[in-house]
């Protein structure tokens, strides 16, 4: 997923929940800074990376394991061999034990920043299904096939013509004896909620995104409205619709475009949102709302460490052969 999801998405559930605009910031940007959080942006704060700049080092990156699977693509745990055991599978029993150890929230934000990175993680395992966070041949996917939409990725490509290339490298990693990372192989279309994708290996039968991005709004919408009331609550009809609407019809393969129509909406109540005020009217997404804080920094730092050992520890207890970073 994208920050149209992570910090878009993430908003509108959040304020839904239950949480005022205050804390729905603080979820929201935390979720999608953990994608922007490369080891360049972490070294100043001497904090942990959990995210790589794309396309950046998939193959044999130092420390990619301490990114990808703890915050990205969490293993499912099942399946006979351990490659299969390490592919992310939705809303997995681990990861539903990973969203329901995260502590009640606060007026701290500390605690409002351990649930918006631990949502990233569970959000992206609808997204990342059936791909691993390790270089393996268990990612590689062919005759990869958009439905229903002619995409355009660059000025001078087609698409046909990019993923050509993309299978010509990923062909060239398994003659080297090298996987690809995560779903490399597939482009970034698992991360568009607009698409209807179609491939050899995984999903021949198609995969709708607006679909399993729907699933996931809804299963992550149970766990704000617990924190934030202390009850699971459903998506209504309503909101649903409000949901699909914004996954299947805003069409741009640049999240950025995707996620500045989300802030439009809420910026408009679109959402409904009952106790509408001036933090909803001027809500935008700022790394530096975090980086630039001393304390906020440190504390969203504090969170992300905090996952990353919860999931170390969960999978060490697995006996998986994990070559950790550190």
């Amino acid at each position: 997923m994208d920050i149209d999801f992570h910090f878009g998405t993430t908003y509108v559930l959040s304020r839904w929940s239950g949480f005022d605009s205050r804390r729905a910031k603080a979820i929201a940007a935390s979720s999608q800074l953990v994608d922007e959080n490369t080891l360049q942006m972490a070294e100043p704060y001497q904090g942990r990376p959990t995210g790589h700049a794309a396309w950046e080092n998939v193959t044999n990156a130092d420390h990619n394991n301490d990114v990808w699977i703890p915050f990205h693509f969490l293993p499912g745990l099942s399946g006979e061999t351990a490659e299969e055991r390490l592919v992310c599978r939705k809303n997995s029993a681990v990861a539903q034990e990973m969203i329901h150890a995260v502590p009640q929230v606060t007026d701290q934000y500390g605690t409002l920043f351990q649930l918006g990175t631990t949502v990233h993680t569970y959000a992206d395992t609808w997204a990342h299904q059936e791909f691993s966070g390790l270089a393996d041949s268990i990612n590689l996917v062919t005759a990869l096939e958009s439905v229903g939409i002619q995409l355009q990725l660059h000025k001078n490509s087609t698409v046909n013509e990019i993923v050509e290339d993309v299978v010509h490298s990923v062909t060239n990693l398994f003659a080297r004896g090298t996987g690809a990372l995560g779903h490399m192989s597939a482009l970034h279309w698992p991360d568009m909620p607009f698409l209807e994708w179609k491939s050899k290996e995984k999903f021949p039968a198609g995969r709708k995104n607006w679909d399993e991005f729907m699933e996931a709004s809804g299963e992550v919408f149970k766990v704000l409205s617990f924190q934030a009331g202390g009850t699971e609550k459903m998506l209504s009809a309503k909101q649903r619709g409000q949901l699909m609407e914004s996954f299947r019809e805003i069409h741009s393969t640049d999240f950025n475009e995707r996620n500045d129509e989300w802030v439009r909406r809420i910026q408009a109540n679109q959402f409904g949102f009952a106790d509408f005020d001036e933090e909803d009217r001027h809500v935008v997404y700022d790394a530096n709302y975090i980086l630039h804080n001393p304390d906020f920094c440190r504390q969203f730092y504090q969170a992300v460490d905090q996952q990353y050992q919860w999931v170390r520890n969960r999978l060490d207890g697995e006996h998986l052969d994990i070559e950790w970073g550190e």
